[in-house]
């Protein structure tokens, strides 16, 4: 012991040997330094799956070797159903979350593990992501998000792969949901905004997340979740992916829900958002479908159809039916929209008539002669007397 740091630095000399000597050993001793070597060598020789994995096994405390392991694991399995395979029955699962669990605040570690769990969940077998879920994987994400939470690259590659864990499976949802999936999702949106990545991949996680029990709906709503699905939708008109998924979360999210909570998605500013989404990919089916469907859900009231007329709605689900009058998904939720926004309201009636509606709605029935629904809900425009008249739509 010294009374003070200048003691210590004036004993330096006599001491340093002593103490130099004394920490290699302590090296040696505890498998500190000297580790990683040996285990960076160790996944540099390895072969295969079943190699890569006992060398991360080996080598838990060492954590470049954990890292280099998982980037090791990404190039073997190539995107490959068939090499994730190969890989889970390896047991990677098991070896990845143990290098997570071992090094916690170790941000390589935590960035490499989320980016090869999204390789090894992301080829579309529900029996590999059941067996992510069933190994901790979920936990394990929402834990590295947390801890975190400036790591733009944990960020997108966690939600990444929430997104595929959670396909196909509403069980799995509410596993992901009870963990923290949902806020961890939207702390790391609201964090990353001018990341496009983590947008895109959260948008995506949202989507997959949202559409689950009514309990998971109002747990998504509670924790902010419309807000920063428009937030991403404003920063990233140019983001066919951020567009295209987030519009589908909006749907979901807006189905059956109250008009209190309408109202409020309303001064969030959801329907400028898909106005602008859909003006901005008129070619792509399923942003028309999803922007109509939004739409659908959010017009109900008098109050409701003025503002959707003034900020464009009715122009767009128009143009809508007039581009893809052969999709059904499109024209379904096209007139059903458009019966609610022009009912009662002669703005919203003149503004669908100077859009083209006689012609989109000729369109939709031509296209469509068989599908009964549709021809229904083209006629649904004539229950209100005004610009569009019973004898205007055959």
């Amino acid at each position: 012991m010294y009374c003070s740091k200048r003691c210590q630095s004036g004993a330096w000399r006599k001491h340093k040997a002593a103490c130099e000597a004394a920490r290699e050993a302590a090296d040696r001793a505890s498998d500190g330094p000297s580790a990683d070597t040996r285990g960076l060598k160790a996944v540099a020789d390895a072969n295969g799956y079943e190699a890569v994995v006992e060398a991360m096994r080996g080598h838990v405390q060492s954590a470049s070797t954990q890292a280099r392991a998982c980037m090791v694991l990404r190039d073997l399995m190539n995107s490959s159903p068939a090499n994730a395979l190969r890989a889970a029955q390896a047991n990677a699962f098991e070896a990845v979350l143990g290098g997570m669990r071992a090094h916690p605040d170790t941000e390589a570690v935590q960035a490499e593990a989320c980016y090869t769990l999204m390789v090894l969940t992301s080829c579309g077998l529900l029996h590999i992501n059941m067996a992510g879920r069933n190994t901790g994987s979920v936990e394990a994400l929402v834990t590295a998000m947390r801890a975190h939470a400036t790591c733009a690259e944990v960020q997108a590659m966690g939600c990444a792969s929430l997104l595929n864990i959670m396909s196909g499976s509403v069980e799995n949802k509410i596993m992901a949901a009870n963990a923290g999936a949902i806020e961890a999702v939207v702390t790391a949106m609201r964090a990353h905004l001018e990341t496009h990545g983590v947008q895109a991949e959260g948008c995506g996680a949202l989507r997959n997340l949202t559409n689950a029990p009514p309990e998971i709906k109002t747990r998504a709503w509670n924790a902010g979740v419309v807000q920063v699905l428009v937030a991403a939708m404003r920063g990233y008109l140019q983001n066919v992916h951020v567009q295209g998924e987030a519009c589908a979360a909006l749907r979901i999210m807006l189905m059956n829900r109250s008009q209190e909570d309408k109202l409020v998605a309303w001064k969030a500013g959801v329907i400028e958002v898909v106005v602008a989404a859909a003006r901005g990919y008129v070619d792509n089916e399923p942003i028309q479908a999803r922007a109509c469907g939004v739409l659908d859900s959010v017009v109900n009231d008098d109050t409701e159809r003025a503002r959707a007329g003034a900020a464009g709605a009715v122009e767009v689900v128009v143009e809508a039916s007039l581009q893809h009058a052969g999709s059904v998904d499109v024209q379904l939720l096209a007139y059903s929209g458009l019966a609610k926004m022009i009912y009662g309201s002669a703005a919203n009636q003149t503004r669908a008539v100077e859009a083209g509606i006689l012609d989109a709605a000729v369109a939709a029935m031509r296209a469509h002669p068989g599908n009964a629904t549709v021809q229904l809900r083209v006629r649904l425009l004539n229950r209100d007397p005004g610009n569009i008249r019973p004898s205007t739509i055959p």
